[in-house]
């Protein structure tokens, strides 16, 4: 009993090994297909799709169908490949439609590829999904038995169009990026190349408020196109050119700004190129740029408040030199001694007085030294709260002694202070004269009024005879001269006519 039982369970058991390896080969063998590859591109653009076999086992031929949208999609190329490209082949003369036949002796198993089809989109093709799909018709392996093939639609993903515009982009060159009022900045637009460009219009925007327009310039690039340039308006410059030929890469417009608002601020200029075309009259974008300038206020630093010394530059030996002395504003002087030098041998101090304006100012006192004779004038200046205004303190008189160059040069022989007694910084300005000797214009004339020599005359000196003399007349035109410029006065033009010399001759030898 118990070995019957035993048999039958292993007869059982044999049963379903039998069974389950049944299945798991049918479950293999219906799992194998075809897949129609996916793929995407834009209007105008090409794509290969190829068809697949997946789980395949000794495969030996196969026919089948494979559709698409032949108003989106051309079929540029069809062919069968790999182990099937002996001895497959295509038909393609229906839109729409591929016919397949493929055939391998050896048959093939596993993974292939074994159709390719090439499509182009059509330039008018919507975008979207396209299906791909494919009809399975006949199947067999290398037993020629016919085996089961499932099919796998693809899809085919048309794209927007691609933009084929050309585009331009600009870069800036700047000088200075820091600037203070009154200083200049230039900016330039420029390219790297300019992908056949031909004519557009160039824009150049700015803050009036911070800066106005000194130039606007087309530059090298534009030097053969026709251009008209506009910087009319405040904060804005344009140009627009035109040329037959591809303008070139390079410098094309340059902006000169000056800062004119004495301000701190972080502003920019702007530029943007529109309405670009090249030389097929295509249009084309442009990308400008911003250029950031940086505007700084301009520190100012005070001017030290001065004692100044003023006289006319040039003098005459015969005139006297009058010189001021002059107090700058916002000096808050309250006490200070001060000297005033000059050369003796060139000046001799002839007076020295308050001015009138200082002796009438409540709280200022001022006392001068007497004694100027020895190349100094000295004086004191008292004001307890402190002196603000400009103004002249002294006038001092000089008499020339000789040609020369005089100088009258302040000092601080006791230290300035304010009306809170502390120092304070006041420079020491002197003043330069330049004296010279009097000159006049001594003209000798003929009898008949003819010109015959002139000289420029030291004052009180001797005039030399002229050329026009023999030389035995020279001692006599020489002691003419002497006597005649120690009778005459200068005229008011400086000139001194001898209209008849022999005449004076004769006044002189009897005089």
């Amino acid at each position: 009993m118990k070995a019957k039982r035993a048999s039958q369970r292993a007869a059982a058991l044999l049963c379903a090994a039998a069974l389950l390896v049944n299945l798991i080969s049918t479950a293999w063998a219906a799992s194998a297909f075809l897949r129609v590859g996916s793929a995407s591109a834009a209007p105008g653009e090409t794509r290969s799709v190829y068809v697949s076999g997946s789980n395949l086992e000794a495969l030996a031929g196969v026919q089948g169908i494979v559709s698409y949208d032949d108003t989106a999609l051309e079929l540029t190329g069809a062919a069968m490949v790999g182990a099937f490209s002996g001895l497959g082949t295509v038909n393609t003369e229906t839109a729409g439609r591929v016919s397949f036949n493929g055939a391998c002796l050896d048959g093939i198993s596993g993974s292939q590829n074994i159709l390719r089809l090439d499509f182009r989109v059509r330039p008018d093709a919507a975008a979207g999904e396209y299906l791909l799909d494919i009809l399975i018709e006949n199947a067999y392996n290398t037993g020629l038995v016919t085996v089961s093939l499932s099919g796998a639609s693809g899809v085919f993903t048309v794209t927007e169009p691609q933009s084929t515009t050309k585009t331009l982009y600009f870069y800036s060159g700047s000088s200075v990026p820091t600037l203070h009022k009154g200083e200049q900045v230039s900016i330039t637009a420029c390219t790297y190349g300019s992908q056949g460009l031909a004519a557009g219009k160039l824009e150049f925007r700015y803050d009036a408020a911070l800066f106005t327009c000194v130039a606007a310039e087309p530059l090298a690039a534009l030097s053969g196109a026709v251009k008209s340039l506009d910087a009319s308006r405040a904060g804005y410059v344009s140009a627009a050119f035109a040329s037959e030929e591809e303008i070139p890469g390079g410098e094309l417009l340059r902006l000169t700004l000056e800062a004119a608002a004495d301000v701190d601020a972080d502003t920019s200029v702007t530029f943007a190129a529109s309405e670009l075309y090249d030389t097929a009259l295509a249009a084309m974008n442009g990308v400008g740029f911003t250029q950031p300038l940086t505007l700084r206020k301009t520190e100012v630093t005070p001017e030290t408040p001065a004692l100044r010394v003023t006289m006319p530059a040039a003098a005459r030996t015969d005139e006297t030199i009058t010189a001021v002395v002059t107090l700058d504003s916002g000096s808050g002087l309250a006490a200070a001694d001060f000297c005033i030098s000059y050369d003796t041998a060139l000046l001799t101090c002839t007076g020295v007085e308050v001015s009138a304006g200082m002796e009438s100012v409540d709280g200022v006192y001022i006392e001068t030294n007497p004694h100027t004779d020895g190349g100094q004038v000295k004086f004191t200046f008292i004001c307890e709260k402190g002196f603000a205004d400009e103004a002249v303190l002294l006038t001092m008189t000089f008499q020339p002694k000789k040609e020369g160059a005089v100088t009258l040069t302040p000092t601080v022989t006791t230290s300035a202070v304010g009306a809170d007694r502390r120092p304070i910084a006041l420079d020491m300005c002197a003043a330069s004269c330049e004296v010279k000797d009097l000159f006049f214009e001594v003209t000798f004339r003929d009898e008949d009024g003819t010109v015959l020599s002139r000289q420029s005359v030291r004052y009180r000196a001797a005039a030399v005879s002229g050329s026009f003399c023999d030389s035995t007349d020279a001692a006599r035109n020489e002691l003419l001269v002497r006597y005649f410029l120690r009778l005459a006065d200068v005229n008011e033009d400086g000139q001194v006519d001898i209209l008849d010399y022999q005449r004076l001759y004769l006044l002189a030898r009897n005089g």
